[in-house]
């Protein structure tokens, strides 16, 4: 039997760690899986297990001692990649590293690996999205041996391939719940958890972008806001993110724009049911979206490009599905209007054509994550 800890920072973690951990929980013959989560301020991976009903510890990033305590336990850690609540999940694979135990790090956005605090790191592996993910996380460490990058998949896509297979079904399932016609344009909006002047730069997008398909849709515009839980600690006000949903309504109420909520709708299937999704570059949402077949809208203002180039060194076009035109980006209030209008009149052949290159790989990742870990 292995002893497997997930270590956990953040939300997108967390949530590619979830089905793993559930899967092994099934299989105590052969594995014993914890969970340890960041407790710093920004970490907001406990709110996900908590959601799950799945147990875990928490432990406050400062605390040397105990992280070192808990990391002897394990045979085999499988820490997250997360942007801000990263402290907790890179000193585990560090100290993993000194005492010699097995490691991997469970991507689960494209570009994490190039965060400067992971670049430091030496886990045993390193799980790779696709393909194109492991040439670049191998580009990026000199020396790093090929077989120490597994192509396992992001778990959390492997749900796009039931959505895809019952797109028709969920989409007239949630249409429906919203009151929603099937002839509606329905344009969604992820925002991230970033700082409240991120945000309402990347809003203000939103609303110029809600105007301009408002001019060929008009009435048969619909919009559905889902806002980052993050947004109210990275603000310090708790009614932050309560207060931005009124101002999203108020807007829409004075553009005559149908506004409609699921908070607690998963969001891929919002994806489905949706024909627009506009989301910062920043989050899987987009890369999801794509493989879904909807049109996406990344919203890169000077504030995501700045994090890009200074966090990432990924300059425009940022990700390959902006490279490719799987998708379109605004990274000014002046192409708002141009690349709104673009979305609606672009071939669907053709961004079809483009979206190919993003088809979901074969199997599942869940399972891949798996067979990799009982393989170390």
């Amino acid at each position: 039997m292995k002893k497997i800890l997930f270590v956990a920072g953040d939300i997108g973690g967390a949530s590619a760690q979830m089905p793993v951990y559930k899967k092994m929980s099934a299989l105590p013959e052969k594995f014993e899986a914890r969970v340890l989560v960041d407790g710093g301020p920004r970490a907001k991976a406990q709110d996900a297990w908590t959601k799950a009903g799945v147990p875990f510890a928490t432990v406050d990033p400062a605390k040397k001692e105990l992280i070192a305590s808990a990391a002897q336990w394990p045979d085999v850690i499988i820490s997250g990649s997360c942007a801000t609540a990263y402290q907790l999940e890179s000193e585990v694979v560090r100290l993993a590293q000194v005492a010699g135990k097995r490691s991997v790090i469970l991507a689960d956005h494209i570009l994490s690996h190039r965060y400067s605090f992971f670049m430091e790191l030496k886990p045993t592996n390193w799980f790779a999205i696709d393909s194109a993910h492991k040439e670049d996380i191998l580009s990026r460490r000199p020396g790093l041996k090929s077989e120490c990058v597994v192509v396992t998949g992001q778990p959390t896509y492997d749900s796009l391939k039931d959505i895809l297979n019952r797109k028709s079904e969920i989409r007239k399932k949630h249409r429906s719940g919203l009151g929603i016609a099937e002839d509606d344009y329905l344009a969604l909006y992820q925002s991230t958890g970033d700082k409240p002047a991120h945000f309402e730069v990347s809003l203000e997008m939103v609303y110029m972008g809600l105007k301009t398909l408002q001019r060929s849709k008009q009435d048969k515009l619909c919009f559905l806001p889902r806002l980052h839980p993050k947004l109210a600690s990275s603000t310090k006000c708790e009614n932050f993110t309560a207060s931005a949903y009124l101002r999203v309504e108020e807007f829409c109420k004075n553009e005559k724009i149908k506004v409609v909520r699921a908070d607690s709708t998963q969001t891929e299937e919002l994806i489905a049911a949706s024909d627009l999704l506009m989301c910062s570059p920043a989050t899987t949402e987009g890369t999801k979206a794509v493989s879904l077949g909807c049109v996406v809208v990344f919203l890169a203002p000077d504030t995501v490009q700045y994090f890009f180039e200074k966090f990432l060194s990924c300059p425009y076009p940022f990700l390959p599905q902006i490279e490719k035109k799987a998708a379109f980006a605004v990274l000014k209030y002046c192409e708002v209007d141009d690349v709104f209008m673009a979305s609606q009149r672009y071939p669907d052949e053709i961004l079809a054509n483009a979206r190919n290159n993003f088809s979901l790989p074969e199997g599942f990742a869940v399972d891949n994550v798996i067979n990799a870990v009982n393989n170390l």
